[in-house]
């Protein structure tokens, strides 16, 4: 079923981008409101959502949180975006009906099967593909595209060069990472929580494996790498250098991490970005505008009385709260509520409208308490940027929007917040400190496993972002402002133990300067001195003067103000008022019960006009434009009626802005059933190859998967049938489907895992080589095999366990769209399994018998980063093609790490992973296709494994019997640790 291509969209370099911030519980929902977000995306404590260890927000309570998110100008992003299991389809249905109903403005998914549901339940909702759903390319936003996606999350993974390739590529908006965390591993292409822990990333339970400590394995021996142990924890991401050309590319969102974390970082990143956004759109002579809804003043704006480190003092926070603001933060105000806040607002004196009222200047835009905008200034970001490191960081850089920089990524030598260095310990007295500024920083972890490692980082990142002092040869992010310790900052000592809850620190009672550095006293609560030595680094860990800010903030009434109103004013002498009101999609319309009479004064001016109708205070409003051009001059209606005109207009605007835009689901029968029924239908109709045996198939296949000649060598021994290649580098796989060619099997290649923009071309060289079958491991080789089959026929497709399927929804989409099989996730258990097969066609599965799992897929080249001084394949050297390296966790159990073509490495599980169990149950339930995987098995090893295999599916053998002569581990999926989410 082969779809034309999309015309690649133009670039627009007009628009400023939404600041979406994440909302993680009430307190970070207030926060990002309060700092001027555009957007807020957040998930359900039901589940469904990659944040399932974070607060979350209750279904019940959906519709009075979308409102509160909507009275703030800002759009309610709802996170839908784990995989689904088959007996939660229908659940997933009621969910999406529920969030049309409340006014979500968007749904953020994984799974295909809820942007399928979501199509057909509510086309008026948009649909965002998440970074899980792996869309790292145009190809790949034409399938996303075809499921209804309007928005793509575009991978952390990809540089400024390759999103600016991916605009061009597609029409789908484009939404980028901007600030906070970095996965080490492609999101939706990690397994190892679900392989070490039981909690599946797909399903939202990260256990943060990458966090772990590693010992490094190089050719069989372990290298000792000092206090850098955290081999695969990333700094986290702080993009401010390529915001200016994110913007100019014309990406539609920019996006901050951290639902798991608490509102005073969701405070200062957000504002940080807010700010920095807002002064590009004040740049001199551009024709930027937002694409957001119009937005005034934030909060942003509006601080006041800063010090040294940014933090807003007690004269710039408003603290009064009482009873109705307390039922505001709970997101349950309403026209009440606002109409009782606007009266109060009426009953100030002329003297203090006038000094309070909203101010405009020439374009109608409400500018109270706003300084001046000058643009984009260095100075004001690194002093947001110091801000953001006291709330939360391990370090930042510039992740791979600048390119891949394999030095800098990872230091390694913590996994969590650490906060702002300041220097190391020069001397210990009875209750003070002597800390020395340190002139090297924080170090180059890089080379550590090689002879010589001075020589420091060779090359330049591929795409260098050179904003904000950057110069173009490190990723390693923008600079803070020079943090100036004082009384009340906490530090840490840093005894190269990062995990030890008892690490030695306090805070700091007072400060002396002293030549180089400073004399830092403490009192008590205090850390033990004892435990600290000359030399040790100093971190400053925090500032709970930012943590009483954030409560504060949290404490605040709602934001008002934020959505511009525009009103036109038309009448005649003897004629009711007649006002018209439009803001965003909302329209009132309101008549004054007195008709016009004759002014003995001013009359009905732009002056008196504003103050008295169009003076929105204590309502989400604010004027944006008055046209009075069908009121004639002179005329005089009683001030009264304006206010009573204005609260009537309040009152109907109010509940649709709550509401968002009219997005009415579909009545009538289960779209899951009928979805699923049509799809399957469809696919039943769909001419497979004439070389296809899967269905005439009565014998069970075995199909092994191998990366060497020698696994090759040991499928041919064993007399298979068909065998699948997956060459990590491409190099010898011509050779190899000779050779496999000769012996009569038939031939499956392997995609890559994941396919950036630019990178066609690797599909492109499995075509040359006319395979009998093609293993697709990501969306756009299912696209590129669509759009380019071969006039003769086209290869078989296999979509493999990485396309994430695990309900019938999904899988009758791919069948209809061209899969002739499909491996289903490795999420699925025992019963999850059995649950897809009886509601799908699993003829057309393949099961996998026997592998290492691959737990991480990952950018960041751990070959690159250790064993040479390059930043990424131009300059490192290439040290994967001399050494065989491996990651060993506390259990001393030694993980495989293999490079693929891109450079990529997968880390795969020390440990070999069975299903022998389930064959004589998936084969009385259908299931004909098995296959086999090997990593860096012999020849000897394979053809041990291959043999007990071909007996257990001949019955020549039992499960019990295969997996002790394959001394493989019985596991399905993740066990009876992940259960069913409803």
């Amino acid at each position: 079923m082969a779809s034309e291509p999309e015309k690649p969209r133009e670039v627009d370099a007009r628009r400023l981008p939404e600041v979406l911030a994440p909302a993680g519980d009430e307190q970070a929902l207030a926060a990002a409101l309060a700092a001027g977000a555009d957007a807020v995306y957040f998930g359900l404590a039901e589940g469904f959502n990659a944040r399932a260890r974070a607060g979350n927000f209750e279904l019940a309570n959906l519709a009075a949180t979308v409102a509160r998110i909507h009275r703030a100008g800002a759009k309610a992003y709802l996170a839908v975006n784990t995989v689904v299991f088959e007996s939660e389809l229908g659940f997933v249905e009621r969910l999406i009906r529920r969030a049309a109903d409340c006014g979500v403005d968007a749904l953020i998914v994984q799974d295909p099967a809820v942007a399928l549901l979501a199509r057909e339940l509510c086309p008026a909702l948009e649909v965002h593909a998440s970074t899980q759903m792996t869309i790292s390319s145009p190809e790949a936003a034409r399938f996303a595209a075809s499921l209804g996606v309007t928005r793509v999350v575009v991978p952390r993974e990809l540089s400024v060069a390759e999103i600016r390739a991916f605009a061009r590529g597609t029409e789908l908006e484009l939404e980028v990472f901007i600030h906070g965390a970095l996965c080490v591993a492609w999101s939706g292409q990690c397994l190892s929580s679900a392989t070490w822990s039981g909690r599946s990333a797909n399903r939202g339970e990260c256990a943060q494996s990458c966090r772990l400590p590693y010992e490094l394995v190089v050719d069989g021996e372990r290298r000792d790498l000092g206090d850098v142990k955290y081999l695969l924890s990333p700094k986290d991401l702080a993009g401010l250098r390529a915001v200016e050309e994110l913007v100019d590319i014309g990406v539609h969102g920019l996006k901050i991490e951290g639902r798991q974390k608490n509102a005073q970082y969701v405070l200062t990143a957000t504002e940080m970005i807010r700010r920095f956004v807002d002064g590009l759109g004040a740049l001199p002579g551009g024709s930027i505008e937002s694409s957001a809804a119009p937005r005034a003043s934030s909060r942003v704006d509006e601080r006041c009385g800063h010090d040294e480190l940014g933090v807003r003092n007690e004269h710039g926070v408003r603290n009064e709260r009482n009873e109705r603001n307390e039922r505001g933060e709970r997101g349950e105000r309403n026209v009440r509520d606002v109409r009782d806040e606007h009266d109060e607002h009426d009953e100030h004196d002329e003297h203090d409208e006038r000094r309070e009222r909203h101010q405009h200047d020439d374009r109608g835009e409400h500018v109270e308490h706003a300084r001046e905008p000058d643009g984009v200034d260095a100075s004001s970001a690194a002093s947001d940027l110091l801000r953001a490191s006291l709330a939360y960081t391990r370090g930042f850089g510039d992740g791979f929007l600048g390119g891949s920089d394999h030095q800098t990524l990872v230091e390694g030598r913590f996994p969590k917040h650490r906060g702002v260095y300041l220097g190391r310990v020069a001397h210990v007295g009875a209750n003070t400190v002597v800390v020395l500024r340190d002139d090297e920083g924080r170090p180059w972890t890089g080379a550590l496993a090689t002879d010589s490692r001075r020589e420091g980082p060779q090359g330049e990142p591929s795409a260098a972002l050179k904003g904000l002092g950057g110069s173009g040869d490190a990723s390693d992010g923008p600079r803070p402002a020079e943090l100036v310790p004082r009384a009340g900052l906490g530090v840490v000592f840093d005894a190269g133990e990062p995990e030890n809850p008892n690490e030695p620190g306090g805070p700091i009672f007072r400060v002396d300067a002293v030549d180089r550095g400073w004399r830092l006293g403490f009192g008590v609560p205090g850390p033990d001195l004892a435990r600290v030595a000359v030399g040790m680094r100093v971190w400053v860990s925090g500032d709970p003067a930012l943590a009483r800010e954030a409560e504060r903030v949290v404490a605040t009434p709602e934001p008002t103000g934020r959505i511009a109103v525009e009103l036109v004013v038309r009448g005649a002498l003897g004629k009711p008022l007649e006002v018209e009101a439009r803001a965003m999609h909302a329209f009132a319309r309101v008549s004054s019960t007195s008709v016009l009479e004759r002014a003995q004064g001013r009359g009905l001016d732009d002056v008196l006009l504003t103050e008295k109708l169009a003076s929105f205070g204590g309502t989400p409003f604010r004027l944006g434009r008055l046209d009075r051009a069908g009121l004639h001059g002179g005329q005089h209606l009683p001030v009264s009626e304006l206010k009573a005109l204005r609260r009537a207009l309040v009152e109907q605007l109010l509940p649709q802005i709550e509401r968002g835009p009219a997005r009415e689901p579909r009545a009538g029968l289960s779209f899951v059933r009928d979805g699923a029924r049509r799809a399957t239908e469809q696919a039943a109709r769909r001419v497979a190859p004439s070389q296809s045996t899967l269905d005439s198939a009565r014998n069970a296949e075995l199909v092994a998967l191998c990366r060497t000649d020698a696994q090759l060598e040991a499928a041919i021994d064993a007399g298979l049938e068909e065998v699948e290649l997956d060459w990590m580098e491409l190099v010898g796989l011509a050779r190899a489907v000779e050779r496999a060619r000769a012996a009569k099997l038939r031939i499956t290649l392997a995609t890559v895992r994941v396919q950036k923009p630019g990178e066609e071309g690797y599909d492109q060289r499995l075509a040359a080589l006319a395979p009998d079958a093609v293993l697709v491991r990501h969306w756009g080789a299912l696209v590129h095999f669509e759009e380019h089959a071969r006039a003769h026929g086209r290869p078989l497709l296999h979509g493999d366990f990485s396309l994430n399927v695990t309900n019938s929804r999904t899988a009758a989409e791919l069948f209809a769209r061209g899969l002739d099989t499909l491996t289903p996730a490795h999420d699925l258990d025992r019963e999850q399994l059995f649950a897809f097969c009886a509601a799908s066609d699993p003829s057309r599965f393949t099961l996998v018998l026997q592998h290492r799992i691959p737990t991480f897929h990952t950018e960041h080249c751990v070959y690159a980063h250790l064993l040479s001084h390059g930043r990424d394949f131009r300059t490192c050297g290439r040290p994967c093609e001399q050494h065989q390296v491996a990651l060993c966790d506390a259990y001393g159990r030694e993980h495989p790490v293999i490079v693929d073509v891109g450079c990529r490495n997968t880390v795969f599980n020390a440990e070999r992973q069975s299903s022998a169990e389930l064959v004589p149950e998936l084969l009385a339930r259908g299931v004909r296709r098995f296959r086999v995987e090997f990593v860096r098995e012999s020849r000897a090893e394979a053809t041990t494994v291959l043999q007990a295999y071909r007996d257990l599916l001949a019955g020549r053998a039992t499960p019990s019997e295969a997996l002790a002569r394959a001394r493989a581990e019985a596991r399905v999926g993740v066990g009876d640790a992940m259960a069913v989410m409803r």
